[in-house]
């Protein structure tokens, strides 16, 4: 997403970030919180469209390193058929060996 620098949804988003944070949560600092202002103000169904979390992120947090294992492939594309996105890199993966032989290049 795209905000303009004062943008009144960025800065609820950001003032309810402030009050709310959650470091347990990974979502709760992001797109929950945009999620539920974006509900709050959209009183035309045409200007947003809300998909379910599930859309862009899946169960990998569990999963994250069958991500790398070649062997694990089918069982990863099982769990993240349906998905939009596949978030591989974080704070989780940082120390894993990422090159052109691991699998996460086929999706």
């Amino acid at each position: 997403m795209n905000f303009q620098q004062g943008h009144p949804l960025l800065k609820m988003v950001i003032e309810d970030i402030a009050l709310n944070f959650n470091g347990n949560e990974w979502g709760t600092n992001g797109p929950l919180a945009l999620t539920k202002h974006i509900m709050a103000i959209n009183k035309d169904p045409c200007l947003f469209q809300i998909m379910k979390t599930k859309d862009f992120l899946s169960k990998l947090l569990s999963l994250w390193q069958k991500i790398f294992d070649p062997k694990q492939m089918e069982e990863v594309l099982k769990t993240v058929n349906g998905s939009y996105v596949l978030h591989y890199w974080g704070k989780l993966s940082l120390e894993a060996d990422i090159s052109d032989s691991h699998q996460f290049h086929d999706f």
